[in-house]
């Protein structure tokens, strides 16, 4: 999918209301937990926001996209989600604007700014603009991100000029509902009226499927990163500035695809030949975002890979690792099992499982292959695996998962060869661990 670049006059509108509303310094009077909902005039989805800055740390606003957007808000809100809770990384979908200073904005900001003509001085002047989706890393606007963020902007201007001097203006009459800017188109052009919104009751917006069955960006390609934030992101120095530049594209790259996959067909290839396979002791299998992001290219959208592993109870083997693009997990599980099964050459009995989401891919498997499946309160062996990958920050996490899965230090050797080649890396990174072992040239 090809970036969708904002054009030069829809970044200028979006810097123009940015600027407005951090001179118009709402949160003096405001809170962040007063919500108000703005919606969007061409798709219909509803946006709930909410202004940031009362300590005076972090200045800005934050637009949380639909229903599920909004669920976090109230995560946030309520303590269930710390901002040192991992899954604070994989569930935000929001729109972000706030108000940094010079060394937090990266080369790709700097270039529209100035080919906009705009300067700022001065700490919590600069606007950033920035995306976030559930699973990937925070990152630049498309074009129907930013037409969406000015309109959001422009009606925030409204709201809350007019509720520092009426104070009750959210105070909803029934409990549970939000304050509402809702558009309508007219035959002298978009007028905006308030109105009132029940959340249980927003059917909010979803993004179209699509159909992802390619193997992780770069899969094969060793240019697979661990992200530098510091570089690709967060800022530059003074001396990094690059030269004026006509272009309005930041990042320049191609999108990820976006929104949540359904789960797929989980009939298994070679069923009678399975089938054919003994049963023998209890596997289990763990899920969970690894909390590094990868990128394919400094210019492409990093995300947070799925991972999934299998591990046999009682012999303690590590049977599979994969790691996977976040749209690509569900239609690759059944693959994960297939290449546990082909490594141990049997089938497990029992099926030990800690993760719910899981059971709905479980379950197909299980029917077919009559193997019974546990939910656990805490699997034995990846509980310790996934403790220790998790807390293993700051390393490639291709290089810390497989390290940290295999205790054999023969077996560690070859992973750290691995990382040096390129050949071998790709068999890793696509789960050809059979095709790792059976190179001569590797053995210890």
């Amino acid at each position: 999918m090809t970036y969708n670049s904002p054009t030069g006059l829809e970044w200028e509108k979006l810097y123009q209301k940015a600027v407005e509303f951090r001179n118009l310094k709402p949160w003096e009077w405001m809170g962040d937990e007063e919500l108000f909902a703005v919606r969007n005039p061409e798709t219909g989805e509803t946006a709930y926001c909410c202004v940031m800055g009362q300590m005076g740390e972090f200045l800005g606003m934050a637009a949380y996209r639909g229903p599920d957007g909004l669920e976090t808000f109230f995560q946030i809100q309520s303590g269930q989600i710390s901002p040192d809770d991992p899954d604070s990384l994989y569930l935000q979908r929001a729109l972000l604007v706030s108000y940094e200073d010079r060394e937090d904005i990266a080369d790709e900001d700097y270039d529209v700014m100035r080919g906009l003509g705009l300067r700022f001085r001065g700490q919590n002047r600069w606007p950033l603009f920035r995306s976030l989706l559930p699973h990937y890393y925070p990152w630049f606007l498309e074009k129907d991100e930013a037409q969406f963020l000015t309109v959001i902007l422009e009606q925030a201007l409204d709201v809350c000029k007019r509720l520092k001097n009426e104070p009750e203006l959210l105070i909803p009459a029934s409990f549970g509902e939000i304050f509402i800017r809702i558009p309508e188109k007219t035959v002298e052009g978009l007028e905006w009226k308030d109105g009132w919104i029940d959340p249980d009751d927003d059917v909010g917006y979803s993004i179209p499927e699509e159909e992802d069955d390619s193997p992780i960006p770069g899969g094969t390609d060793s240019s697979i990163q661990v992200l530098d934030v510091e570089s690709s992101i967060s800022g530059v120095t003074e001396s990094s500035i690059p030269d004026e530049s006509d272009s309005f594209i930041p990042g320049k790259s191609d999108s990820p695809i976006t929104g949540e996959e359904k789960p797929s067909n989980t009939s298994l290839p070679d069923m009678n030949e399975l089938l054919e396979l003994k049963k023998d002791g209890v596997w289990e299998v763990d899920f969970y975002y690894y909390p590094e992001a990868l990128q394919e290219s400094e210019d492409e959208r990093p995300y947070f890979p799925a991972t999934i592993t299998w591990a046999g109870l009682q012999t303690r083997d590590m049977m599979e690792v994969g790691l996977y693009n976040p749209r690509q997990w569900k239609s690759s599980f059944p693959e994960t099992f297939q290449k546990s099964v082909l490594k141990a050459n049997h089938l497990p009995e029992i099926i030990h499982y800690e993760d719910e989401d899981l059971l709905p891919l479980l379950e197909p498997i299980a029917s077919q292959l009559d193997i019974e499946l546990e939910e656990v309160f805490q699997l034995e062996v990846l509980g310790e695996v996934r403790d220790n990958i998790l807390g293993s920050t700051g390393e490639n996490p291709l290089s810390g998962i497989l390290a940290g899965l295999m205790e054999d230090e023969s077996l560690v050797k070859l992973l750290e060869m691995a990382m040096e080649d390129e050949n071998l890396a790709a068999l890793i990174q696509n789960g050809k661990m059979d095709e790792f072992f059976s190179d001569e040239k590797y053995r210890i």
